[in-house]
């Protein structure tokens, strides 16, 4: 369905008077973005044997995205406490600046993934997606990588 004035192609499907969205693509971008984005969704959803449309999927999704979101908080929120305690406002405004990224990776991974484009030095450009569960693995790695480093110091 293309709808007017605005700028994103939807793509649905009826079922017993409930429309389940499968996909809401940008039109403004280029058009074989758009079709190579429909075409792996539908390759990932037939894969998994499941209808690209199919809510139990995209309920789950949410489930896991949700849980993984609200750890991440947790153990956020106890690195800034402990920073906060450990060193003052300084170690808590540093350690804050530190988890933007590992946060950003684990809430957005797959939109972090889906970047490709020059990057702003003098390196070549990202010419190819990342898989949103590597970003999101990053992430978490870089999350943890102070309680890690924390406990090794502890420890010794």
């Amino acid at each position: 369905m293309f709808a007017k004035r605005f700028p994103f192609a939807i793509y649905y499907e009826l079922k017993d008077d409930i429309a389940f969205v499968a996909a809401i693509l940008p039109m403004r971008r280029d058009p074989d973005w758009a079709k190579k984005a429909w075409k792996e969704e539908v390759n990932r959803s037939f894969l998994r044997g499941d209808s690209p449309c199919d809510l139990s999927i995209i309920e789950l999704t949410i489930r896991e995205m949700m849980k993984s979101r609200i750890i991440s908080i947790v153990i956020t929120v106890a690195y800034l406490i402990i920073a906060y305690f450990a060193g003052g406002g300084e170690a808590l405004w540093r350690i804050a600046v530190f988890l933007i990224l590992p946060l950003a990776c684990i809430w957005f991974g797959r939109d972090m993934g889906g970047y490709t484009g020059l990057n702003f030095y003098t390196r070549p450009a990202i010419t190819q997606t990342t898989p949103g569960c590597f970003v999101a693995f990053a992430g978490w790695l870089l999350l943890l990588l102070p309680g890690i480093i924390i406990v090794i110091v502890w420890l010794t």
